[in-house]
């Protein structure tokens, strides 16, 4: 497994590091001198000899060591906090300024030229903002290790997660990687890479730009990089594991999948869902123009798997101009609406 590792590194990452993740334990040492002390001493020999006695040396002054540099905190009373991660590689700075200081990692260096001496956070990392100060946003790693990285990064280096509603991460093809070799097999890559992440417990991110294609045409080979408490780790898969029930190393949560569709794909978003059937309900109304959607007081959303199911209490005029209290609700297989019905109020 070592070898596989260090070979997908080299192919994927193309030499590329992370920075450490510890802290330096700086000790500062204290010279302590009684100067009263050694005056009293050196009268007293003085008293018994004609020795000219040496004056007592100066108290040095208490020295520190250096420490690592933090970021200057949030100036608002407010916090915003979202989930984010960056496009690309990007150096974590001390105050939001294009001109600020890099953030150093636990050996304090801060040689620009060398991204491994500094606090450089990657796409795969998940974030926390904190907040945000005009065109910058203080943000935090969430990765396990990688907690005391916390630092200054502008707006248009961030990107924000699709999380379901468990607040769990949700890949898309947006997120990864693609090399040459992968066109046809993108949707199911994506499957595969979600539910490694959901069902794999040794598995806490998965390093998007790691993808590796292997093998000819018709006999594709995929890996992708785990990173979790134990470490970095690859696993390797082929499209065609997107379609079955069980998947090596990983099982199937479901277990009454045949295609394998529903045990791939994530499910649709409360938000997402609510959009979604209401379009699909106004347009089976006789009066559209009279519905009115209780969405912030009468709605539930269950999910189960993929599949989820949204339903919202709303009033509206029926064929003969009479307002009545329904309930619509609607079913979806991952992000697709598999149905949308109108019921009496309360179902």
């Amino acid at each position: 497994m070592a070898g596989k590792e260090s070979k997908h590194r080299e192919a994927a990452r193309k030499g590329w590091e992370r920075g450490g993740g510890g802290r330096t334990e700086w000790k500062t040492w204290h010279v302590v001198t009684v100067a009263s002390l050694g005056a009293v001493t050196a009268g007293i020999v003085a008293l018994g000899s004609s020795t000219p006695v040496p004056e007592s040396p100066a108290p040095r002054a208490e020295t520190k060591a250096p420490s690592v540099a933090q970021a200057s905190p949030c100036k608002i009373r407010f916090v915003i906090e979202r989930d984010a991660a960056v496009k690309d590689d990007t150096v974590l700075l001390r105050a939001p300024a294009s001109k600020a200081a890099p953030i150093a990692n636990s050996q304090g260096k801060t040689n620009l030229s060398d991204i491994k001496a500094l606090a450089a956070i990657t796409p795969e990392m998940p974030l926390r903002v904190m907040c945000e100060e005009g065109a910058w946003s203080r943000v935090r790693v969430l990765a396990t290790g990688l907690r005391w990285m916390e630092g200054w990064v502008p707006n248009k280096a961030l990107r924000k997660l699709v999380l379901d509603d468990a607040g769990h991460r949700v890949l898309t093809a947006a997120d990864l990687q693609w090399q040459p070799g992968s066109g046809s097999d993108r949707r199911e890559i994506v499957k595969i890479a979600n539910l490694i992440l959901r069902n794999d417990k040794r598995c806490e991110a998965i390093d998007e730009r790691s993808l590796l294609v292997e093998g000819s045409r018709s006999d594709r080979r995929y890996t992708l990089l785990c990173d979790g408490p134990g470490g970095s780790f690859p696993i390797t898969f082929t499209a065609r594991d997107a379609a079955s029930r069980s998947f090596p190393g990983v099982a199937d949560p479901a277990g009454s999948d045949p295609s394998g569709e529903a045990s791939f794909s994530a499910p649709i978003s409360k938000a997402d869902a609510a959009d979604a059937c209401i379009d699909a309900i106004t347009a089976q109304l006789a009066q559209p123009r009279s519905a009115d959607f209780h969405t912030f007081t009468d709605t539930t959303f269950n999910v189960d798997g993929a599949r989820a199911r949204f339903t919202v209490g709303f009033d509206a005029k029926n064929g003969l101009g009479l307002e009545v209290e329904q309930t619509a609700a609607c079913i979806f297989e991952g992000d697709s609406l598999a149905s949308a019905e109108i019921l009496p109020a309360g179902s």
